[in-house]
């Protein structure tokens, strides 16, 4: 028997809307050419999602990257990508180099500057 929390976890998730795809797709093209140090702020700032705008960031990765992990097979087909394009935005943005986007990276690489500034919001 399965445990509750692999069942919530691996259950299959909706697709992205089309403008969903089309903003997440943006984002990724346009954060992948920033400098190191710019991803990395946008790691930090990732982390400090919380409550609501961290599940939404959850979900949306995991309806991306069936396997848990942001592998550029998986964002060229939710993304409606071409692999080239996704294997290059991948290793611009795999900042620990381990050949896939983890979830704080898929966060910053993806993420609406909106769901960032509605944390830090008092």
């Amino acid at each position: 028997r399965e445990h509750a929390w692999f069942s919530s976890f691996c259950k299959p998730r909706a697709p992205l809307s089309a403008e969903e795809q089309s903003a997440r797709a943006a984002s990724l093209r346009h954060r992948a050419n920033m400098s190191f140090y710019g991803k990395a702020v946008w790691v930090m700032m990732a982390q400090q999602l919380s409550g609501e705008a961290l599940q939404k960031e959850r979900e949306v990765f995991l309806s991306v990257a069936a396997t848990g992990t942001g592998k550029a097979a998986e964002l060229a087909e939710a993304l409606a990508m071409n692999l080239e394009e996704a294997e290059a935005i991948v290793r611009k943005f795999d900042l620990d180099r381990s050949g896939y986007l983890q979830f704080n990276e898929w966060m910053a690489a993806s993420m609406s500057l909106a769901d960032v500034e509605a944390v830090a919001q008092p």
